[in-house]
């Protein structure tokens, strides 16, 4: 009889067993956040602006195009918030029952949560980057564009390398309306940056929501108004921006 092998189950040394973490898919923490810096390059981008403008629908189209590959220079490589991206989605989708598609809005809250992605330029399998993105409640925008205390208190904002502000298309159809928007707009970017709640290199993102709906002549030139009106009023503040314009979701998404 052999006694080269033992096969006395009480004498065999224990598996070893390693510690694996569950992750909730919930919006992570300020802490959270900080903990994923140190592991991997990672790029904050605050979204603000006023309630209905598209902060959250615009968060949901990106991770419907991640999902289904329409970004050709990144490829979905993974997320610590699946399940706060499939919440933002589900009022979108065939399976809501809803017959006109609806984004779930962002609650206000007085922690700082984010959303995140990792994502790899398109080819590459290694040096993955993480996106962290803060959705601010529309609510609070009216807060921030009158307080410079009301934006250093978010204090996520000096960390942000790309600050978005969401211009509401709707309100650019009415003369009166557009006025108030674009005066809103310039009011927020001066407290922040007055306020030194964002760092000098922080790069501005203008972005004109629901386009499609302007369909006169002048929507074209109400664009370069509110473009041109935001450049000469913020003087020297954010010498890096852009302007950009984004259509409202189609009603037969079919998601």
């Amino acid at each position: 009889m052999s006694t080269s092998e033992n096969t006395d189950p009480l004498l065999a040394k224990p598996a070893v067993t390693a510690d694996i973490t569950l992750r909730s898919g919930r919006l992570l923490t300020l802490a959270e956040t900080s903990d994923l810096a140190r592991a991997t390059p990672t790029t904050l981008v605050t979204l603000v602006g006023p309630p209905k403008a598209g902060k959250s629908t615009l968060l949901a189209t990106v991770h419907e195009c991640f999902r289904q590959g329409k970004f050709k220079s990144f490829t979905f490589s993974g997320s610590h918030t699946l399940v706060m991206f499939e919440e933002l989605c589900h009022l979108s989708r065939i399976a809501s029952g809803l017959e006109d598609p609806d984004t779930e809005r962002t609650k206000p809250t007085d922690e700082e949560l984010f959303y995140h992605l990792k994502v790899n330029r398109t080819g590459e399998l290694v040096s993955s980057r993480s996106l962290l993105v803060m959705d601010v409640a529309g609510e609070e925008f009216d807060g921030l564009r009158k307080s410079h205390e009301n934006c250093v208190a978010i204090t996520s904002l000096k960390r942000t390398e790309f600050l978005t502000l969401l211009i509401d298309g709707d309100k650019l159809c009415v003369a009166k309306e557009r006025y108030a928007a674009i005066e809103d707009a310039v009011n927020f970017l001066k407290c922040a940056w007055d306020s030194g709640a964002v760092k000098s290199e922080c790069k501005l993102q203008v972005v004109v929501t629901k386009m499609d709906k302007l369909q006169d002549e002048s929507a074209k030139s109400t664009v370069a108004e509110i473009k041109a009106a935001i450049e000469r009023r913020l003087e020297s503040r954010f010498s890096r921006h852009a302007f950009l314009e984004v259509a409202a979701r189609s009603k037969n998404v079919g998601l």
